[in-house]
């Protein structure tokens, strides 16, 4: 099987330079150059990580050590597709098997960096981290709202080795140059505009065909697996549409007039209308998904109000809460930007600012004013509170004997006063 991939994705490599070189070719190349101990590991995720920690996968990353190179390589290229344009008519039933592999492929280069930042071979460490980066912004570029979370999933990883090394007093001024930029040029093209838009033209696509020819069936068993064991659904559509009674509770379940659903063809009418309505709506998260923070979610808290007002099917099958995960993986990202930043700072004055803005830094998405500094007797808090999504991310940093220490806090929904209290 690893032979035949490597085969693979070597032919398809040959046949891309004819076009685009896609970097999706060669991160499968190097999947298949990864050893079966890889993802064995990779099964055990927080395993695999404490190992790293502990130093006792030495052998397993030396064995290794292609697999980085070709994916250094592969992300240094602008473009990277591993969905064919003409497979997205198939809509959600599009398959992405790529995905959990890729996900694997790239826990292991950003472990790989933090096998080299705790043998202080900075140099190695920082390539790792600025490919699995590069990495995750390849994995946001095919234009689905499943490969963008996936790409905010992996880029977590990153920023989470990131932050354990970027501590390190002896780490290099310029190597967290070099990752702040990288950070700051992949969080530019991070939102989920795209998704969305594209939600809302591959998606919808597929069942507006079949309801044209007043086929149901996809979307009743839609409807049927939301409603989970409603004695209703476990009639055939044309027994309900037959029945009055039927009519009527089908009616009460969706929020609508009997009159939609006298037949199967006034019903797919009905889910027609629901489907540009949707369009429509997916169109406007995709301007509030490429607004900045402030903006974006005054448009977003309206707009939710009027989905709850609206057709049965936007609010059923809307992904809006999906920006809710954007929102959190900004704050993420400009955090980790922010750390670097006051970590360069202090590197160049030997204190750290009094307030951000003696930073003079621009970032993505927020602003500095959505964050709050609280410079200390010998280091600072820094923290953000998404009041939307109940989440507080807290950094606390202090410096002794020219050494970092550090702690990062993450409270979440209703119990944040109640964890404060606990962490005293």
């Amino acid at each position: 099987m690893k032979n035949l991939l490597l085969f693979l994705s070597m032919i398809l490599f040959a046949t891309a330079q004819y076009s685009k070189q896609n970097a999706a070719i060669i991160y499968w190349k190097a999947s298949a150059l990864t050893t079966s101990e890889v993802w064995e590991q990779n099964d055990n995720s927080s395993s695999f990580a404490k190992l790293t920690e502990e130093g006792k996968l030495d052998n397993l990353f030396k064995q290794n050590s292609q697999v980085v190179v070709e994916v250094i390589k592969a992300s240094k290229l602008s473009y990277c597709r591993f969905i064919l344009p003409c497979e997205y008519e198939e809509g959600p039933n599009i398959l992405l098997p790529h995905l959990g592999k890729m996900m694997g492929l790239c826990r292991f280069v950003v472990l790989s960096g933090r096998h080299y930042a705790l043998k202080k071979q900075w140099q190695q460490a920082a390539e790792c981290y600025i490919a699995a980066m590069r990495f995750s912004s390849h994995l946001g570029q095919d234009p689905f709202l499943i490969t963008s979370l996936v790409s905010y999933a992996t880029i977590g990883m990153s920023l989470s080795a990131i932050r354990k090394t970027i501590i390190n007093k002896d780490f290099p001024n310029a190597l967290r140059e070099k990752i702040k930029g990288t950070l700051k040029q992949v969080s530019s093209q991070m939102h989920l505009g795209q998704a969305f838009n594209s939600e809302a033209k591959i998606f919808i696509e597929p069942f507006r065909k079949q309801l044209q020819k007043n086929d149901i069936s996809t979307t009743w068993d839609i409807i049927k697996q939301h409603f989970g064991q409603d004695s209703l659904f476990k009639k055939k559509p044309q027994q309900v549409f037959s029945t009055k009674k039927d009519r009527e509770e089908l009616a009460l379940l969706l929020k609508a007039k009997p009159s939609f659903f006298t037949s199967k063809q006034s019903f797919a009418k009905y889910i027609l209308q629901a489907f540009d309505l949707y369009t429509a709506h997916a169109y406007q998260m995709t301007n509030i998904c490429k607004s900045s923070y402030k903006s974006g979610m005054t448009n977003y808290l309206k707009l939710q109000k009027e989905v709850e007002k609206s057709h049965f099917f936007v609010n059923f099958l809307s992904p809006m809460k999906t920006y809710e995960t954007q929102l959190r993986a900004y704050a993420n990202v400009n955090m980790t930007i922010l750390l670097l930043e006051l970590l360069s700072y202090n590197n160049s004055y030997n204190k750290f600012p009094t307030s951000l803005d003696d930073l003079n830094q621009q970032i993505e998405f927020y602003s500095l004013q959505d964050f709050t500094y609280t410079k200390i007797a010998n280091g600072f808090h820094l923290e953000i509170v998404i009041p939307i999504t109940n989440r507080k991310f807290i950094y606390k940093v202090s410096k002794e004997r020219n050494s970092f220490s550090w702690d990062f806090i993450k409270y979440l929904e209703e119990k944040i006063e109640e964890q404060e209290k606990s962490k005293g």
